[in-house]
């Protein structure tokens, strides 16, 4: 269902140019050519590179993991030519059929609608949708020397990532809560309330990586609850495989989790009193972190002949001890000479230790001056953490008073995931503690501060969990069904509304506030509910009310992000549907 909602809001496009990194990258590959030195296919002026790449030296310093899951969705575009744009339309109207079938299969119990088996309006509803799109279809050419295949098929391996994520959270909610209906809200609301839906429509990788970070939590999760070592260990591979996409992210999570991991074991330890000799391959789990690695390692190798020198410290020098000219003459880039000066480059592990002892040092003046800008309202116009992110802020404002209150009702494996949580947040922070001055500052940064974006998931459990210790429920207050409903509908309406009314003037900036004064006013009045509840007052109607609420705000902020400010994007095609492209070009166009 995530990929369906997913591909009937994009227009396949680039959002920001950090991307043209990627998409390069991608194409180089796709030719079977070197992917360190930029050739040109985008990001250039009349043939000649453009600032962007010229700041960089022309180096091309990304991971490649991105690019390599581009290479299947670049192949089926290639294989379809100019009919790709209906490929994606046939695939996209089977997935009603497809959850039909499912629901039919495996929940015979919800198999009929109003007597009539599920599958059969399943079928209707894809006809209806493939009529819809047919009678406004035109073909997306990619056969063009500059034709942008390469954004198309970043943007859908970026579709499948924000749909695994789905799973993953659905998953971790079977795990959490056991009960399929309430584990369904860990997608719905997480998802709402982060800014995920924005950047599975995009070619950047913080889609992947937050997937990857999701799979470490679902493995730690398990351990937190039966502390089974196999689920520790799968857990630390993938923070190995987290470095292959981002490898501050990925160090620091395993040194956080390895601390976690440690206090765990050491307590077991004390209860269970088992051999010392016993301790060593407990000890050992967290080196697994090192097969993961290995992806990270030959990506670098290929690239520099340096398994643990990255391509990005090419533009980095600031991290490093190194000259600038032993990274990369400051002259005009020729490709031969950028390649070879890059390779030639030395990395010892006194180089290693000025590397991590510069990245984890905090250039700022007044920490706590810049996470509540991070947090609230950063000085770049874009959305807050937390008020993206409401259910986290919840959880911030109420766990304590529930863990202090409730002690006893909460049991240790929840006390444990309760940790794990806070452990990779602060891991998450810790990562980028080097740009947390300029991330509230930079107009590089945004929509959110989406550096910090991972925080999501793990700060939307938090709140899904603090919520189930209410004396009152709020997530046993509303149906899922209607839930779903409400948001569907009410997102593009509020949408509409505020297109009209331009609240403070209308403007990204202008409807950010207005969406930040709204999220932290709903706030506010949930946490009155809550003090209410705990008094012994309460109203259910209001608190369904807020909750959804809570909801569709974030919501509707990226909705505005995806339809509105997708005629910015560049180097990549209209929408996926025409349908899509008819609405947004009838009625949010002359709306707006």
């Amino acid at each position: 269902m995530s990929l369906f909602i997913i591909i009937t809001i994009t227009a396949p496009g680039l959002q920001v140019n950090d991307e043209w990194i990627t998409v390069n990258q991608l194409h180089q590959l796709s030719q079977g050519h070197q992917v360190l030195t930029n050739e040109g296919k985008y990001g250039t002026i009349l043939g000649e590179m453009n600032e962007y790449f010229s700041n960089r030296h022309n180096i091309l310093g990304y991971s490649l993991l991105l690019p390599l899951s581009g290479l299947i969705p670049l192949y089926i575009i290639q294989l379809f030519g100019d009919t790709f744009r209906l490929a994606v339309i046939i695939a996209w109207v089977t997935i009603p059929v497809l959850i039909s079938a499912l629901i039919q299969v495996f929940f015979p119990d919800k198999s009929k609608w109003r007597g009539i088996p599920i599958l059969f309006p399943g079928i209707v509803l894809s006809l209806i949708l493939l009529y819809l799109n047919i009678i406004w279809y035109y073909p997306f050419s990619s056969t063009f020397e500059t034709a942008p295949i390469e954004s198309a098929a970043l943007v859908l391996a970026d579709h499948v990532f924000f749909a695994i994520t789905s799973v993953i959270l659905f998953l971790i909610g079977m795990i959490i809560v056991q009960k399929k209906g309430m584990a369904l809200l860990f997608p719905i609301v997480i998802m709402a309330c982060s800014s995920y839906i924005f950047w599975g429509t995009n070619a950047k990788d913080h889609m992947i990586t937050t997937m990857l970070i999701a799979l470490v939590l679902l493995f730690f999760i398990q351990y937190s609850i039966e502390l089974f070592k196999k689920w520790a260990i799968t857990g630390f591979f993938c923070c190995g495989l987290l470095m292959w996409a981002r490898p501050e992210v990925g160090f620091t999570l395993f040194i956080f989790l390895g601390i976690y991991y440690l206090l765990q074991e050491l307590k077991h330890y004390q209860s269970e009193k088992y051999p010392l000799k016993k301790c060593i391959p407990i000890l050992l789990i967290p080196c697994i972190f090192l097969v993961g690695c290995l992806p990270f390692c030959m990506n670098n190798y290929l690239l520099t002949e340096n398994p643990l020198y990255p391509p990005y410290l090419q533009y980095e020098p600031s991290l490093t001890n190194i000259k600038p000219d032993e990274i990369i003459n400051q002259e005009t880039v020729l490709q031969n000479n950028a390649t070879s000066t890059v390779k030639s480059s030395s990395f010892n592990f006194e180089r290693i230790f000025v590397l991590i002892s510069k990245y984890y040092s905090y250039n700022g003046n007044d920490i706590l001056t810049d996470l509540g800008k991070i947090f609230f309202l950063p000085d770049n116009g874009s959305i807050g953490l937390l008020i993206l992110s409401p259910i986290f802020f919840i959880s911030l404002l109420t766990l304590p008073a529930i863990i202090s209150s409730q002690h006893q009702n909460i049991s240790e494996s929840e006390i444990r995931i309760i940790l794990l949580n806070f452990f990779v947040i602060l891991a998450i922070i810790f990562a980028y503690l080097r740009s947390l001055q300029g991330l509230p500052i930079s107009e590089g940064i945004g929509p959110d501060m989406r550096y910090l974006s991972s925080i999501y998931i793990p700060g939307g459990i938090l709140g899904l969990m603090s919520m189930k210790y209410w004396k009152i429920n709020p997530l046993n207050s509303i149906s899922r069904k209607k839930l779903v409903l409400l948001l569907t509908v009410g997102s593009p309406c509020l949408m509409v509304m505020l297109l009209m009314s331009q609240p403070f003037g209308g403007g990204f900036a202008n409807f950010t506030f207005f969406f930040t004064i709204s999220i932290f006013l709903l706030v506010f009045l949930f946490i009155l509910q809550y003090l209410g509840i705990e008094l012994g007052w309460h109203n259910r109607t209001l608190l369904r009310t807020n909750f959804f609420l809570l909801l569709l705000f974030p919501l509707s902020w990226q909705l505005m992000l995806v339809f509105l400010y997708s005629v910015a994007k560049f180097n990549g095609y209209p929408f996926w549907l025409p349908f899509t492209e008819i609405i947004f070009s009838s009625f949010i166009i002359p709306v707006s």
